[in-house]
């Protein structure tokens, strides 16, 4: 074989060889990507078109700790009319908004707010609250501070 075939057929090698070792990085880098991240908490079963009624806060969890246990009391109502008021906790709270869209709530809050003791709900974290689902009667309201902490207002119709 002459030596100029045998320097082309090589080149062609080359170049294969080259396109198909950067073809498997791209493609092997495409496939190990991680995907979105999900929240801790299921997914509720079920959506929630309007969260209408009073429901009692059973417990408050930041990075999947119990910081509030039985809720104290603390009672969040949501009217016909897009507004909610608050009772209990330690912040008090003035007749303010909220507006959902699919699993997406959006809370305005008003009132007077203080540094509240251990174990008492702190409702100034409502205008935190990025996301709601509902499963089995139990509505789950999700947070995250400025600070980055996930929580979660865990309430029961009442």
């Amino acid at each position: 074989m002459n030596q100029k075939g045998f320097v082309n057929i090589l080149l062609i090698v080359l170049v294969v060889a080259v396109v198909a070792i950067g073809g498997y990085f791209v493609f092997s880098k495409r496939s190990i990507q991680p995907g979105p991240t999900t929240s801790p908490v299921a997914t509720p079963a079920q959506k929630l078109s309007e969260p209408v009624g009073k429901w009692a806060i059973i417990s408050v969890e930041e990075n999947d700790i119990q910081v509030v246990s039985e809720g104290s009391g603390a009672i969040i109502e949501f009217l016909n009319n897009g507004t909610y008021k608050t009772s209990g906790g330690c912040n008090k709270m003035s007749i303010s908004s909220y507006t959902t869209s699919d699993s997406r709530i959006s809370f305005k809050v008003s009132g007077s707010l203080r540094k509240c003791a251990n174990n008492i709900v702190e409702f100034w974290d409502l205008a935190k609250v990025y996301s709601y689902g509902l499963n089995d009667k139990i509505l789950l309201l999700r947070y995250r501070t400025d600070y980055g902490v996930e929580g979660i207002f865990k309430l029961q119709e009442s």
